[in-house]
This record gives structure tokens, C-alpha cells and sequence, in this order.
């Protein structure tokens, strides 16, 4: 039988929601083991890192694990929550799988009695109708909990029996379909044409703008949204990416190991790459996992990964760049690769961008195809470099004038996205309505 406390509407649950700024909600049917005990079980890949928020992930022992910042919101005074300052994800490679940990210590509004181990004669192993609601708001999550047989929980189950929901909701009144809605605005950006190239500056004015990388700045304007720099998806929960070219770049970490990581980039350029002349160093090259660069005659390995498998072997390997000595130069850590990968990159729209110049300045226009990438796993970013989909295609310079500019780039060519992602799409976007 439901607790009566927590029986409530959808509506309210929205609404209390909205009390704490939550964006996103998510939903989980529990199974028997899912407890205190033997943890919540969140999913089968690491695609979780990029739906929850979490601090650093470490590797400790054969596993990972990441920090969260859980508050239960108090079901006798919703207008407040307590944090659940033990709570973690543990992400466990040999699997995969992901768990939620560490939920209910030291959390005085936590339902604990709902969430503690079922005795082994009254399990099933079945989901027994219990709903986890998760509610995202900037880096905190706010969690709820939904009975058997509760509103709530038939309410769910009505609409998609046992799996995680994502939703979005729009003045929380009703779930809205943000695929359909960036589709729409992509298909009416579309129809306008060449559109003069701008950004919006930090009070939402449209202003010109002539960088290099106008081309996204110009589709974010058409959004409304302000350039800031956060790690937060920028229509929704989906991440924008205009390209005019073959080759994305995906991501640009720093090296956090190796010899890289002693002297700097500065030095480390000067030693590695070549020079433009007396005083101008490149450090440059297409480095291929398993194989020797001929510009810098280093190689790129994978350390602890099992491409034969598709899972972490070592969680303390990485990727590595080597001398001719196998000697690492350059470490980025198992570690910091899956907190890199971040929340920008579940949804993603990439958006075919072309550019003119016309007699009032530099304009672009926006293609009729999008692709959309859903449900990505920086599992699948090493598996796309070990078949070398990805790979790594520095761009580091030191100069007199500008002195020294790291970029640490990772890329891939634009026909192999869909190795990122466990949904790819293409969409035609209409010309007439």
C-alpha cells in the first residue's frame, strides 16, 4: 500500500520540482535488489556520466567512482531537502554497469524503510513498481520516491513499463518533446537563408561578429543563446555543434600525465614538435592508436583498454602517447576522459553550416540535413579510437607574439559520428511547411 505522504499528482511533483530549479527529470522503476545493500542499478554503460551531474571520477580498486550531490526532498515539507552527503556512483567496467551508492547515510529526509534490502523469500527479481525520481537542477540532483501502486508509480508505468525516462519539462505543466522542438526551429532557420553573421552579447543583443567561429555563435543567436562557457547543453538537453567541414573536433583535454604534464606545454612543443623558424614552435601531427606519427615519431596506445571486449581492462591505464623508447610523453588518464566527456555531448545536434561574404559582411546558412546523436558512453569515444575512427590531431604553438597556445585536440571525420553514440539519426529537415 502507498504511503500517504508521498501519493501525490503528477502536477505536484512538477511543482515541487520547480521549488529547487530542476530542468530535467528522470525516472526508474526499482527491482527488489535495487536497496541500500546491493545499491540502485542506473544502467548498463557509462552513458549515465553524461544524464547526472558528478565531480571527478576516480579510479579506486578495478572501479570507478564519482562524488554526486543527492538531496532527498522532505515528503511531510517539500519546500526543502536534506543532502545525502555519502552519496556516489560506482561505475564498475568489468560489467559494465553503473550503481548508485552511499544514498541514505546521514540523510534525515531519506525514505529509508522503502529502500532497504527485501528478505531473499520475498524476492522476485522483478521491478516491483517503486519509482526513484531524479531531478536535475544545474550540479544538484533531487531525488523523490514514489510507492507501488502510487499515483505516481501508475502513472509512470502507464507510459513506458520499467525504463529510465528523460523529460523535460516546460513550466512543468507538461513533458515537452525537445526533439521535436529543435527540429522545428532548425527547419525555420533553415528557410531564413544566409543570415548575417552575429552572436548575442551578455544582455541577449543581437551584435555582428566576424570570428572564425562565427558560424556557431550565428546558430546559437537564432536560439537565444548567450554565449557563457558552462558545460550545460544549449537548446534543452541538446548540445548544438555547426560544422562546415569533414573533420569535428570532439573534445580538447589537457594531458594530466607523462612528461607533458611536468614541463608544460611551452617546453614540451619546443622538445616534440617542429619549428616555423628561430623562435616559432609547432607541435602538430595525426596520431593514430597503434601507430608511429612520421611528423613527431610518437605513437599513440591505449593502456588497460580491451578493444576485443569494448571495456576497461586497467582503470588506471589511459590513453598514452609514446616515445620511441615506450616511454609516455603524454598521459590522459582513464579518469579524466570519462569526466571530460561531460553532459555536452548525450544530445548532440550537428548542423551543416556554410559561409559567403555579400556585400553587407560575412553570412551563413544552415543546411537541410541534421544529424542527431543520442545516449553516448566515453566507452564508445575509446572503442572509436582503437578501430582509429578517432584520433589525436594536436594544434600546440609557441610564438614571440602570442606566446604559447595549447590545444590538445581529439577528432574524428564527420561520416564516422554514429560510432559515438547507441542512437544516430539523420533527419531531413522540410524546405515548405
Amino acid at each position: 500500500m502507498a504511503d500517504p505522504i508521498s501519493d501525490i499528482e503528477p502536477a505536484e511533483l512538477f511543482k515541487i520540482m520547480r521549488i529547487f530549479g530542476v530542468t530535467r527529470l528522470l525516472y526508474k522503476e526499482l527491482a527488489d535488489n535495487d536497496n541500500s545493500k546491493q545499491q540502485i542499478y542506473l544502467g548498463s554503460n557509462f552513458s549515465v556520466l553524461s544524464e547526472i551531474p558528478c565531480s571527478l571520477v576516480a579510479a579506486s580498486g578495478g572501479n570507478f567512482k564519482t562524488s554526486i550531490d543527492l538531496r532527498w526532498i522532505d515528503a511531510e515539507h517539500p519546500e526543502r531537502a536534506c543532502s545525502a552527503p555519502e552519496a556516489k556512483l560506482i561505475l564498475y567496467p568489468q560489467y559494465p554497469e553503473v550503481r548508485l551508492s552511499g544514498f541514505l547515510l546521514r540523510c534525515p529526509t531519506a525514505p529509508g524503510r522503502f529502500l532497504q534490502e527485501i528478505p531473499k523469500e520475498l524476492r522476485t527479481g522483478e521491478r516491483n513498481g517503486r519509482i526513484l525520481f531524479l531531478g536535475i537542477s544545474g550540479s544538484v540532483i533531487y531525488a523523490w520516491l514514489a510507492l507501488k501502486n502510487s499515483i505516481l508509480s501508475n502513472h509512470c508505468l502507464s507510459r513506458s513499463p520499467g525504463s529510465r525516462i528523460i523529460g523535460c519539462f516546460d513550466e512543468y505543466t507538461h513533458e515537452t518533446d525537445t526533439r521535436q522542438s529543435l527540429i522545428e526551429k532548425l527547419t525555420s532557420i533553415h528557410r531564413r537563408g544566409w543570415i548575417d553573421s552575429c552572436r548575442l552579447d551578455a544582455f541577449g543583443k543581437c551584435i555582428p561578429y566576424s570570428s572564425p567561429n562565427a558560424g556557431g555563435y550565428t546558430l546559437e543567436a537564432q536560439f537565444g543563446i548567450i554565449p557563457n562557457g558552462n558545460s550545460e547543453p544549449d537548446f534543452h538537453d541538446w548540445e548544438l555543434k555547426a560544422h562546415s567541414r569533414d573533420i569535428l573536433t570532439l573534445l580538447t583535454p589537457e594531458p594530466d600525465g607523462g612528461l607533458y604534464a611536468s614541463i608544460g606545454t611551452a617546453d614540451f612543443t619546443k622538445r616534440f614538435g617542429h619549428r616555423r623558424d628561430a623562435d616559432t614552435f609547432y607541435f602538430t601531427g595525426n596520431h593514430r592508436v597503434g601507430r608511429d606519427c612520421q611528423k613527431t615519431g610518437l605513437k599513440l596506445v591505449l593502456r588497460g583498454f580491451n578493444h576485443a571486449t569494448g571495456k576497461i581492462d586497467d582503470p588506471h591505464g589511459g590513453i598514452q602517447l609514446l616515445d620511441a623508447s615506450m616511454h609516455p610523453v603524454a598521459e590522459w588518464s582513464f579518469e579524466s576522459i570519462l569526466g571530460h566527456w561531460g553532459r555536452k555531448h548525450h544530445r548532440t545536434c550537428y548542423v551543416q553550416v556554410e559561409k559567403c561574404t555579400l556585400p553587407s559582411g560575412v553570412a551563413y546558412r544552415y543546411g537541410s540535413t541534421i544529424q542527431l546523436g543520442q545516449g553516448t558512453d566515453p566507452i564508445l569515444f575509446l572503442a572509436s579510437l582503437a578501430s582509429e575512427k578517432a584520433y589525436y590531431d594536436p594544434a600546440c604553438k609557441v610564438s614571440p607574439d602570442r606566446g604559447c597556445k595549447a590545444r590538445n585536440q581529439f577528432r574524428i571525420n564527420h561520416r564516422d559520428l554514429n560510432s559515438l553514440y547507441h542512437r544516430f539519426e539523420r533527419v531531413q529537415l522540410t524546405r515548405h511547411p
